[in-house]
Protein backbone atom coordinates (compact mmCIF):
# COMPACT_ATOMS: atom_id res chain seq x y z
CA UNK A 1 0.00 0.00 0.00
CA UNK A 2 1.56 3.54 -1.07
CA UNK A 3 2.56 6.02 1.65
CA UNK A 4 0.28 9.10 1.98
CA UNK A 5 3.37 11.45 2.54
CA UNK A 6 4.81 10.54 -0.82
CA UNK A 7 1.62 10.62 -2.36
CA UNK A 8 0.66 14.12 -0.79
CA UNK A 9 4.65 14.97 -1.61
CA UNK A 10 3.62 14.16 -5.15
CA UNK A 11 0.57 15.72 -5.40
CA UNK A 12 2.41 19.23 -3.89
CA UNK A 13 5.07 18.75 -5.58
CA UNK A 14 3.12 18.84 -9.15
CA UNK A 15 0.96 21.48 -7.69
CA UNK A 16 4.09 23.32 -7.18
CA UNK A 17 5.06 22.79 -11.16
CA UNK A 18 1.20 23.68 -11.69
CA UNK A 19 1.36 27.44 -9.72
CA UNK A 20 3.15 29.36 -12.57
CA UNK A 21 0.61 27.85 -15.23
CA UNK A 22 -2.11 28.94 -12.65
CA UNK A 23 -0.47 32.46 -11.90
CA UNK A 24 -0.60 32.63 -16.06
CA UNK A 25 -3.85 31.98 -15.94
CA UNK A 26 -5.00 34.24 -13.28
CA UNK A 27 -2.72 36.75 -14.86
CA UNK A 28 -5.16 36.17 -18.25
CA UNK A 29 -8.44 35.52 -15.74
CA UNK A 30 -7.67 39.53 -14.78
CA UNK A 31 -6.71 40.73 -18.15
CA UNK A 32 -9.79 39.29 -19.39
CA UNK A 33 -11.77 40.53 -16.53
CA UNK A 34 -9.94 43.88 -16.83
CA UNK A 35 -10.68 43.94 -21.11
CA UNK A 36 -14.61 42.41 -20.29
CA UNK A 37 -14.87 45.35 -18.25
CA UNK A 38 -13.64 47.70 -20.96
CA UNK A 39 -15.47 45.88 -23.43
CA UNK A 40 -19.01 46.76 -21.45
CA UNK A 41 -18.06 50.04 -21.29
CA UNK A 42 -17.52 50.77 -24.43
CA UNK A 43 -20.72 49.10 -25.05
CA UNK A 44 -22.40 51.13 -22.48
CA UNK A 45 -20.95 54.50 -24.26
CA UNK A 46 -22.06 53.02 -27.27
CA UNK A 47 -25.50 51.94 -26.51
CA UNK A 48 -26.01 55.22 -24.67
CA UNK A 49 -24.68 56.79 -27.90
CA UNK A 50 -27.13 55.00 -29.95
CA UNK A 51 -29.92 55.63 -27.92
CA UNK A 52 -29.09 59.64 -28.04
CA UNK A 53 -28.89 59.14 -31.50
CA UNK A 54 -32.16 57.36 -31.62
CA UNK A 55 -33.85 60.02 -29.16
CA UNK A 56 -32.55 62.89 -31.63
CA UNK A 57 -33.97 60.88 -34.60
CA UNK A 58 -37.31 60.25 -33.01
CA UNK A 59 -37.56 63.83 -32.11
CA UNK A 60 -36.56 65.06 -35.97
CA UNK A 61 -38.73 62.53 -36.89
CA UNK A 62 -41.76 63.44 -34.95
CA UNK A 63 -40.61 67.31 -35.45
CA UNK A 64 -40.76 66.46 -39.19
CA UNK A 65 -43.90 64.78 -39.37
CA UNK A 66 -45.47 67.19 -37.72
CA UNK A 67 -44.29 70.06 -40.20
CA UNK A 68 -45.67 67.67 -42.61
CA UNK A 69 -49.11 67.61 -41.33
CA UNK A 70 -49.16 71.23 -41.24
CA UNK A 71 -48.06 71.66 -44.35
CA UNK A 72 -50.96 69.03 -45.32
CA UNK A 73 -53.68 71.56 -43.50
CA UNK A 74 -52.13 74.22 -45.14
CA UNK A 75 -52.01 72.72 -48.43
CA UNK A 76 -55.46 71.81 -48.05
CA UNK A 77 -56.77 74.54 -47.11
CA UNK A 78 -54.88 76.47 -49.75
CA UNK A 79 -56.74 73.97 -52.14
CA UNK A 80 -59.95 74.86 -50.54
CA UNK A 81 -59.84 78.62 -51.04
CA UNK A 82 -58.22 77.73 -54.53
CA UNK A 83 -61.70 76.03 -54.99
CA UNK A 84 -64.46 78.61 -53.25
CA UNK A 85 -62.03 81.14 -55.60
CA UNK A 86 -62.54 79.26 -58.23
CA UNK A 87 -66.50 78.85 -57.90
CA UNK A 88 -66.73 82.58 -57.23
CA UNK A 89 -64.64 83.04 -60.63
CA UNK A 90 -67.37 80.97 -62.25
CA UNK A 91 -70.91 82.60 -60.31
CA UNK A 92 -68.85 86.25 -61.80
CA UNK A 93 -68.10 84.48 -64.80
CA UNK A 94 -72.50 83.49 -65.13
CA UNK A 95 -72.98 86.86 -63.28
CA UNK A 96 -71.04 88.94 -66.26
CA UNK A 97 -72.27 86.76 -68.79
CA UNK A 98 -75.78 87.21 -67.69
CA UNK A 99 -74.91 91.12 -68.01
CA UNK A 100 -73.73 90.87 -70.91
CA UNK A 101 -76.76 89.00 -72.46
CA UNK A 102 -79.20 92.07 -70.43
CA UNK A 103 -76.40 94.65 -71.93
CA UNK A 104 -76.94 93.32 -75.82
CA UNK A 105 -80.63 92.53 -75.27
CA UNK A 106 -80.70 96.52 -74.04
CA UNK A 107 -78.81 97.76 -77.26
CA UNK A 108 -80.71 95.79 -79.14
CA UNK A 109 -83.74 97.87 -77.67
CA UNK A 110 -82.04 101.07 -77.71
CA UNK A 111 -81.17 100.52 -81.52
CA UNK A 112 -84.89 100.05 -81.94
CA UNK A 113 -85.90 103.07 -79.99
CA UNK A 114 -83.10 104.83 -81.90
CA UNK A 115 -84.73 103.58 -85.28
CA UNK A 116 -87.96 104.57 -84.12
CA UNK A 117 -86.53 108.00 -82.94
CA UNK A 118 -85.29 108.21 -86.61
CA UNK A 119 -88.98 107.27 -87.69
CA UNK A 120 -90.61 109.67 -85.59
CA UNK A 121 -88.17 112.51 -86.71
CA UNK A 122 -89.25 111.36 -90.24
CA UNK A 123 -93.23 111.75 -89.56
CA UNK A 124 -92.18 114.99 -87.55
CA UNK A 125 -90.23 116.58 -90.60
CA UNK A 126 -93.24 115.64 -92.63
CA UNK A 127 -95.45 116.98 -89.97
CA UNK A 128 -93.49 120.53 -89.90
CA UNK A 129 -93.41 120.66 -93.55
CA UNK A 130 -97.12 120.33 -93.88
CA UNK A 131 -97.45 122.81 -90.81
CA UNK A 132 -95.67 125.12 -92.77
CA UNK A 133 -97.76 124.65 -95.87
CA UNK A 134 -100.73 125.16 -93.45
CA UNK A 135 -99.20 128.18 -91.96
CA UNK A 136 -98.31 129.70 -95.39
CA UNK A 137 -102.09 128.78 -96.18
CA UNK A 138 -103.89 130.61 -92.97
CA UNK A 139 -101.54 133.24 -93.50
CA UNK A 140 -102.62 134.22 -96.81
CA UNK A 141 -105.69 133.69 -95.94
CA UNK A 142 -105.94 136.17 -93.04
CA UNK A 143 -104.30 138.86 -95.10
CA UNK A 144 -107.53 138.33 -97.47
CA UNK A 145 -110.07 138.37 -94.63
CA UNK A 146 -107.95 140.85 -92.94
CA UNK A 147 -108.79 142.92 -96.46
CA UNK A 148 -112.37 142.28 -95.88
CA UNK A 149 -112.38 142.57 -93.14
CA UNK A 150 -111.41 146.19 -92.98
CA UNK A 151 -113.43 146.72 -96.46
CA UNK A 152 -116.13 145.81 -94.14
CA UNK A 153 -115.09 148.11 -91.42
CA UNK A 154 -115.55 150.85 -93.59
CA UNK A 155 -118.44 150.09 -95.11
CA UNK A 156 -119.98 149.42 -91.44
CA UNK A 157 -118.40 152.96 -90.44
CA UNK A 158 -120.30 154.78 -93.49
CA UNK A 159 -123.29 152.77 -92.23
CA UNK A 160 -122.90 153.55 -88.77
CA UNK A 161 -122.39 158.08 -89.29
CA UNK A 162 -125.58 157.80 -91.81
CA UNK A 163 -127.80 155.64 -88.70
CA UNK A 164 -126.26 158.53 -86.17
CA UNK A 165 -127.69 161.37 -88.39
CA UNK A 166 -131.25 159.63 -88.43
CA UNK A 167 -130.95 159.29 -84.66
CA UNK A 168 -129.63 162.83 -84.17
CA UNK A 169 -132.33 163.82 -86.87
CA UNK A 170 -134.97 162.01 -84.95
CA UNK A 171 -133.80 163.29 -81.70
CA UNK A 172 -134.07 166.52 -82.38
CA UNK A 173 -137.56 166.09 -83.85
CA UNK A 174 -138.86 163.85 -80.75
CA UNK A 175 -137.53 166.82 -78.63
CA UNK A 176 -139.23 169.68 -80.53
CA UNK A 177 -142.60 167.67 -80.17
CA UNK A 178 -141.70 166.80 -76.31
CA UNK A 179 -139.26 168.95 -74.69
CA UNK A 180 -136.53 166.56 -74.15
CA UNK A 181 -133.13 166.97 -74.02
CA UNK A 182 -131.70 166.35 -77.73
CA UNK A 183 -129.12 163.86 -76.40
CA UNK A 184 -131.78 161.63 -75.46
CA UNK A 185 -132.52 158.22 -77.14
CA UNK A 186 -135.97 157.27 -75.35
CA UNK A 187 -138.81 157.05 -78.02
CA UNK A 188 -141.53 160.00 -77.61
CA UNK A 189 -143.40 159.16 -74.36
CA UNK A 190 -147.27 157.93 -74.64
CA UNK A 191 -150.20 159.83 -74.09
CA UNK A 192 -151.41 157.59 -71.64
CA UNK A 193 -148.84 158.19 -68.77
CA UNK A 194 -148.24 162.10 -69.94
CA UNK A 195 -145.04 161.33 -70.91
CA UNK A 196 -143.48 160.76 -67.54
CA UNK A 197 -142.26 157.40 -68.07
CA UNK A 198 -140.29 158.33 -71.55
CA UNK A 199 -138.90 160.99 -69.40
CA UNK A 200 -137.71 158.41 -66.44
CA UNK A 201 -135.75 156.20 -69.00
CA UNK A 202 -133.92 159.35 -71.09
CA UNK A 203 -132.62 160.57 -67.60
CA UNK A 204 -131.10 157.06 -66.65
CA UNK A 205 -129.27 156.94 -69.81
CA UNK A 206 -126.48 159.71 -68.81
CA UNK A 207 -126.22 157.75 -65.49
CA UNK A 208 -125.07 154.73 -67.51
CA UNK A 209 -122.88 156.11 -69.46
CA UNK A 210 -121.54 157.76 -66.36
CA UNK A 211 -121.08 154.46 -64.80
CA UNK A 212 -119.86 153.09 -68.52
CA UNK A 213 -116.79 155.59 -68.62
CA UNK A 214 -116.22 155.05 -65.18
CA UNK A 215 -115.76 151.36 -65.62
CA UNK A 216 -113.78 151.50 -68.67
CA UNK A 217 -111.41 153.65 -66.81
CA UNK A 218 -111.14 151.48 -64.01
CA UNK A 219 -110.32 148.62 -66.90
CA UNK A 220 -107.44 150.41 -68.32
CA UNK A 221 -106.17 151.58 -64.88
CA UNK A 222 -106.03 147.73 -63.62
CA UNK A 223 -104.63 146.83 -66.79
CA UNK A 224 -101.67 149.41 -66.52
CA UNK A 225 -101.44 148.21 -62.37
CA UNK A 226 -100.96 144.81 -63.89
CA UNK A 227 -98.60 145.42 -66.51
CA UNK A 228 -96.33 147.29 -63.39
CA UNK A 229 -96.98 144.12 -61.09
CA UNK A 230 -98.49 146.00 -58.63
CA UNK A 231 -101.15 143.49 -57.83
CA UNK A 232 -102.67 145.01 -54.43
CA UNK A 233 -103.21 148.04 -56.45
CA UNK A 234 -104.66 146.36 -59.55
CA UNK A 235 -106.73 143.74 -57.18
CA UNK A 236 -108.25 146.78 -55.66
CA UNK A 237 -109.29 148.41 -59.10
CA UNK A 238 -111.06 145.49 -60.53
CA UNK A 239 -112.37 144.51 -57.50
CA UNK A 240 -114.03 147.36 -57.87
CA UNK A 241 -115.03 147.21 -61.15
CA UNK A 242 -116.24 143.65 -60.52
CA UNK A 243 -118.56 145.13 -58.28
CA UNK A 244 -119.84 148.42 -60.76
CA UNK A 245 -120.45 145.85 -63.57
CA UNK A 246 -124.15 144.38 -62.57
CA UNK A 247 -125.36 148.33 -62.21
CA UNK A 248 -125.22 148.33 -65.99
CA UNK A 249 -127.34 147.43 -68.74
CA UNK A 250 -126.33 144.46 -70.24
CA UNK A 251 -125.44 145.40 -73.90
CA UNK A 252 -122.82 147.70 -71.79
CA UNK A 253 -122.07 145.06 -69.25
CA UNK A 254 -121.21 142.44 -71.66
CA UNK A 255 -118.92 144.52 -73.23
CA UNK A 256 -116.48 143.54 -70.57
CA UNK A 257 -115.29 140.10 -71.15
CA UNK A 258 -116.38 137.88 -68.08
CA UNK A 259 -113.51 135.57 -68.07
CA UNK A 260 -111.18 138.01 -69.07
CA UNK A 261 -111.91 139.86 -65.66
CA UNK A 262 -111.62 136.67 -64.07
CA UNK A 263 -108.14 135.88 -65.41
CA UNK A 264 -106.70 139.93 -64.50
CA UNK A 265 -108.50 139.03 -60.55
CA UNK A 266 -106.97 135.71 -60.53
CA UNK A 267 -103.42 137.11 -61.19
CA UNK A 268 -103.84 139.67 -58.66
CA UNK A 269 -104.67 137.58 -56.08
CA UNK A 270 -102.95 135.00 -56.43
CA UNK A 271 -99.02 136.73 -56.86
CA UNK A 272 -100.34 139.14 -53.76
CA UNK A 273 -101.29 136.23 -52.34
CA UNK A 274 -98.60 135.18 -49.30
CA UNK A 275 -100.07 131.68 -48.87
CA UNK A 276 -98.71 128.87 -51.56
CA UNK A 277 -102.20 126.92 -50.96
CA UNK A 278 -104.22 130.10 -51.08
CA UNK A 279 -102.77 130.96 -54.25
CA UNK A 280 -102.69 127.02 -55.68
CA UNK A 281 -106.50 126.86 -54.76
CA UNK A 282 -107.36 130.54 -57.03
CA UNK A 283 -105.22 129.46 -60.02
CA UNK A 284 -106.91 125.73 -60.19
CA UNK A 285 -110.09 127.33 -59.39
CA UNK A 286 -109.54 129.60 -62.73
CA UNK A 287 -109.06 126.62 -64.89
CA UNK A 288 -111.67 124.44 -63.44
CA UNK A 289 -114.16 127.00 -63.85
CA UNK A 290 -113.43 129.17 -67.10
CA UNK A 291 -111.66 125.87 -69.02
CA UNK A 292 -114.05 126.19 -71.68
CA UNK A 293 -114.03 130.03 -72.01
CA UNK A 294 -110.54 131.09 -71.68
CA UNK A 295 -108.05 131.89 -74.30
CA UNK A 296 -104.95 128.74 -74.79
CA UNK A 297 -102.59 132.09 -73.61
CA UNK A 298 -104.49 132.57 -70.20
CA UNK A 299 -104.68 128.58 -69.52
CA UNK A 300 -101.13 128.47 -70.41
CA UNK A 301 -99.84 131.46 -68.11
CA UNK A 302 -102.43 130.77 -65.24
CA UNK A 303 -101.11 126.80 -65.35
CA UNK A 304 -97.20 127.98 -64.96
CA UNK A 305 -98.24 130.88 -61.92
CA UNK A 306 -99.88 127.40 -60.34
CA UNK A 307 -96.36 125.24 -61.69
CA UNK A 308 -94.21 127.70 -59.56
CA UNK A 309 -96.04 127.58 -56.24
CA UNK A 310 -96.02 123.50 -56.47
CA UNK A 311 -92.40 123.87 -57.12
CA UNK A 312 -91.92 125.90 -54.18
CA UNK A 313 -93.56 123.44 -52.26
CA UNK A 314 -91.26 121.10 -53.54
CA UNK A 315 -94.10 119.42 -55.28
CA UNK A 316 -92.10 118.90 -58.26
CA UNK A 317 -93.60 115.85 -59.75
CA UNK A 318 -97.05 117.81 -59.92
CA UNK A 319 -95.03 121.45 -61.78
CA UNK A 320 -93.44 118.83 -63.91
CA UNK A 321 -96.72 118.03 -65.66
CA UNK A 322 -97.86 120.61 -65.04
CA UNK A 323 -95.26 122.91 -67.02
CA UNK A 324 -95.33 120.09 -70.14
CA UNK A 325 -98.75 121.24 -70.48
CA UNK A 326 -97.64 125.15 -70.55
CA UNK A 327 -94.88 123.85 -73.06
CA UNK A 328 -97.23 122.37 -75.29
CA UNK A 329 -99.97 125.26 -75.43
CA UNK A 330 -97.29 127.85 -76.35
CA UNK A 331 -95.73 125.64 -78.93
CA UNK A 332 -98.73 125.40 -80.29
CA UNK A 333 -99.61 129.30 -80.05
CA UNK A 334 -96.05 130.67 -80.94
CA UNK A 335 -92.77 128.34 -80.18
CA UNK A 336 -90.84 131.79 -80.44
CA UNK A 337 -92.06 133.73 -78.01
CA UNK A 338 -91.11 134.91 -75.02
CA UNK A 339 -93.66 132.82 -73.10
CA UNK A 340 -92.51 129.50 -74.77
CA UNK A 341 -88.70 129.51 -73.48
CA UNK A 342 -89.86 131.08 -70.09
CA UNK A 343 -92.10 127.84 -69.96
CA UNK A 344 -88.59 125.93 -70.39
CA UNK A 345 -86.78 127.43 -68.42
CA UNK A 346 -88.99 126.37 -65.69
CA UNK A 347 -88.97 122.73 -66.95
CA UNK A 348 -84.84 122.51 -67.14
CA UNK A 349 -85.15 123.93 -63.31
CA UNK A 350 -87.58 121.51 -61.94
CA UNK A 351 -85.76 118.63 -64.07
CA UNK A 352 -82.84 119.60 -62.11
CA UNK A 353 -84.26 119.84 -58.78
CA UNK A 354 -85.41 116.28 -59.39
CA UNK A 355 -81.99 115.24 -59.17
CA UNK A 356 -81.49 115.08 -63.44
CA UNK A 357 -79.28 117.06 -64.21
CA UNK A 358 -77.80 115.54 -67.24
CA UNK A 359 -80.89 115.57 -68.77
CA UNK A 360 -81.68 119.24 -67.94
CA UNK A 361 -78.17 120.11 -69.25
CA UNK A 362 -79.53 118.23 -72.37
CA UNK A 363 -82.85 120.23 -72.34
CA UNK A 364 -80.51 123.59 -72.62
CA UNK A 365 -78.77 122.47 -75.24
CA UNK A 366 -81.55 121.23 -77.04
CA UNK A 367 -82.89 125.33 -77.28
CA UNK A 368 -81.18 127.82 -79.78
CA UNK A 369 -78.24 129.36 -79.08
CA UNK A 370 -79.37 132.88 -78.38
CA UNK A 371 -81.64 131.14 -75.68
CA UNK A 372 -79.55 129.19 -73.72
CA UNK A 373 -78.37 131.90 -71.26
CA UNK A 374 -81.84 132.71 -70.63
CA UNK A 375 -82.99 129.07 -70.20
CA UNK A 376 -80.27 128.09 -68.06
CA UNK A 377 -80.56 131.15 -65.58
CA UNK A 378 -84.39 132.53 -65.65
CA UNK A 379 -85.19 130.03 -62.62
CA UNK A 380 -81.84 129.67 -61.25
CA UNK A 381 -82.58 130.96 -57.66
CA UNK A 382 -85.98 128.47 -57.79
CA UNK A 383 -86.04 126.42 -54.71
CA UNK A 384 -88.79 124.68 -52.50
CA UNK A 385 -89.66 127.50 -49.47
CA UNK A 386 -89.00 125.82 -45.89
CA UNK A 387 -90.95 127.54 -43.37
CA UNK A 388 -90.46 126.63 -39.65
CA UNK A 389 -91.84 123.60 -38.16
CA UNK A 390 -93.53 122.56 -41.67
CA UNK A 391 -92.50 120.11 -44.27
CA UNK A 392 -91.71 121.34 -47.14
CA UNK A 393 -94.50 119.02 -48.89
CA UNK A 394 -97.89 119.54 -49.11
CA UNK A 395 -99.48 116.46 -48.75
CA UNK A 396 -103.22 117.77 -49.87
CA UNK A 397 -102.79 117.57 -53.43
CA UNK A 398 -104.97 119.31 -55.90
CA UNK A 399 -106.67 117.10 -59.04
CA UNK A 400 -104.79 118.01 -62.02
CA UNK A 401 -106.70 120.39 -64.03
CA UNK A 402 -106.21 118.95 -67.61
CA UNK A 403 -107.84 121.66 -69.64
CA UNK A 404 -109.00 120.89 -72.89
CA UNK A 405 -106.61 122.55 -74.92
CA UNK A 406 -103.97 120.61 -73.16
CA UNK A 407 -106.02 117.55 -73.34
CA UNK A 408 -106.69 117.87 -77.19
CA UNK A 409 -102.62 118.83 -77.83
CA UNK A 410 -101.77 116.27 -75.80
CA UNK A 411 -104.07 113.23 -77.23
CA UNK A 412 -104.56 111.89 -73.87
CA UNK A 413 -107.68 111.76 -71.68
CA UNK A 414 -108.27 113.50 -68.57
CA UNK A 415 -106.12 112.33 -65.59
CA UNK A 416 -105.72 112.75 -61.54
CA UNK A 417 -102.01 114.27 -60.32
CA UNK A 418 -101.24 110.79 -59.50
CA UNK A 419 -102.68 109.77 -56.39
CA UNK A 420 -105.77 107.33 -55.23
CA UNK A 421 -107.37 106.86 -51.58
CA UNK A 422 -105.94 105.42 -48.88
CA UNK A 423 -105.36 101.73 -49.30
CA UNK A 424 -104.77 102.35 -53.30
CA UNK A 425 -100.90 102.90 -55.12
CA UNK A 426 -99.38 105.28 -56.58
CA UNK A 427 -98.42 105.43 -60.16
CA UNK A 428 -94.25 105.50 -60.61
CA UNK A 429 -93.26 108.89 -60.93
CA UNK A 430 -90.54 107.87 -63.74
CA UNK A 431 -93.27 106.42 -65.67
CA UNK A 432 -95.75 110.15 -64.79
CA UNK A 433 -92.79 111.91 -66.15
CA UNK A 434 -92.54 109.82 -69.25
CA UNK A 435 -96.56 110.46 -69.96
CA UNK A 436 -96.17 113.86 -69.57
CA UNK A 437 -92.79 114.26 -71.59
CA UNK A 438 -94.76 112.95 -74.62
CA UNK A 439 -96.56 116.04 -74.80
CA UNK A 440 -93.17 118.10 -75.38
CA UNK A 441 -91.85 118.47 -78.61
CA UNK A 442 -89.89 116.41 -80.13
CA UNK A 443 -86.01 117.24 -79.64
CA UNK A 444 -87.30 117.97 -75.46
CA UNK A 445 -88.33 114.73 -75.57
CA UNK A 446 -85.19 113.23 -76.61
CA UNK A 447 -83.16 115.53 -74.06
CA UNK A 448 -85.49 113.60 -71.25
CA UNK A 449 -85.10 110.47 -72.16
Amino acid sequence: MANPNRLLDTVVAQLEECSPALSLIDRQLDNVLTGRDSAYWRCLDKSKEIRDALQTASDDIHQAVREVDAERRDLLQRGNDYKADFRDANQKLGQSMQSLQAEMQRSTGLESQLRGLYDDLDGANAILHERNATVDNLRTSAHQELSDANAAIHERDATIDGLQRQLRQARRESSSSAGLHPDSTSPRPSTSDSGISGISRASKIPDDQTRYTTAARLYDKGVNQLRQKQYLLANTTFTELEGLLPGLPAPLRNSFHATELAYYLTICRAEASASDSEAQVLLFNFLRLYDGSATNAQQAHITQLLALRLARQNRTTEAFSYTCSVIALWHEIDCDSDHYFDALALLVRLTYLQGRAPQASAMIDACPQARREYVRDRYRSLSPVVRSGASVVDETELPAPQTKAAEKLSGAPKRSSGSVASGGTKVSSTHQRRQDAKKLPFIFRVALT
